[in-house]
């Protein structure tokens, strides 16, 4: 997302201004995070596939996970197997063989990069136009949905094919409606309620297109996504070809040409930006309303 970005000042500005709004430290807590769950995902897998007594969908299942994190499972299972004995695995033991260190780690490691979704060139899951300088000021942001439905998506529907469909689903449900009710309540709070009700005719949107607006939140309309947003853009009047400029411009482009639509100074425009800004409205919104 900042590869672009070459000037001693243009870093340290950019690295401000993650750690004021919280994501480095936020990215840092969780990679930590997705490395332990990844190692624990790769010892559970490893653990049921050396006991047996799995059915046919459950076993290719869990070796396919592995698989994806770069483990084959039948070193797996001799590694688990080396270190079991009278039904105790020795896991200080274990965690001391060159397979721990070289294999499962690394699969960890993938692991955790599959969840933080980092949309670098040296990841190779995004088109490498992307890290032109100019793509980095037109498309910007662009990137991580890019890497998202590369990533994330792909891994639903392969969860959700035929022969997975009785073990994946159970997984790929609860997510998608963990995080669509995040995304709506996050909704909410930048709009200070507003997201659900329509702006021209002032009356509660329907259910449809309430969840929609979370699902999109999130990113499960994949590619769909850029009609929407052109869609948006459309019905609100400003032509053909500023609404496909928007649809496909970054923030940084849209923020220009809000500013000639609607006639914004810099200052407006740079206060609208700021770290912090969706809570000082709402803030402000709620202490208006107590004293009235």
């Amino acid at each position: 997302m900042g590869e672009g970005v070459q000037s001693n000042i243009g870093k340290a500005l950019q690295q401000g201004f993650f750690k004021t709004n919280l994501l480095t430290q936020w990215t840092k807590a969780v990679q930590l995070a997705s490395f332990t769950t990844g190692k624990r995902l790769i010892k559970k897998n490893t653990r049921l596939l050396a006991e047996g007594k799995l059915s046919k969908n459950k076993k290719e299942y869990l070796t396919q996970q592995l698989n994806d994190l770069g483990i084959y499972e039948d070193q797996a299972i001799a590694w688990h197997r080396k270190y079991s004995k009278n039904g105790k695995f020795d896991e200080a033991a274990a965690n001391k063989d060159i397979f721990y260190k070289q294999n499962i780690t690394k699969g960890a490691n993938r692991f955790t990069k599959e969840i933080i979704l980092n949309p670098s060139t040296a990841e190779a899951n995004r088109p490498l136009w992307f890290s032109t300088p100019s793509a980095q000021l037109l498309v910007q942001f662009a990137g991580y949905p890019t890497v998202f439905n590369n990533t994330i998506l792909k891994r639903f529907a392969n969860e959700s094919n035929k022969n997975k469909m009785s073990v994946g689903m159970g997984k790929v449900i609860p997510t998608m409606l963990l995080m669509t009710g995040v995304a709506h309540v996050g909704n909410l709070i930048r709009s200070n309620g507003n997201s659900v009700i329509d702006q021209e005719t002032g009356r509660m949107k329907d259910d449809g297109a309430i969840l929609l607006e979370a699902v999109r939140r999130w990113g499960g309309i994949g590619p769909f996504d850029y009609g929407y947003r052109y869609n948006q853009e459309a019905s609100r009047n400003v032509g053909d070809v500023t609404s496909i400029l928007k649809t496909l411009a970054g923030p940084a482009p849209q923020d220009v040409i809000d500013a000639i639509l609607y006639r914004k100074g810099i200052g407006e425009v740079i206060a609208t930006n700021l770290p912090g800004i969706l809570f000082l409205r709402c803030f402000f919104r709620w202490r208006n309303k107590k004293r009235n």
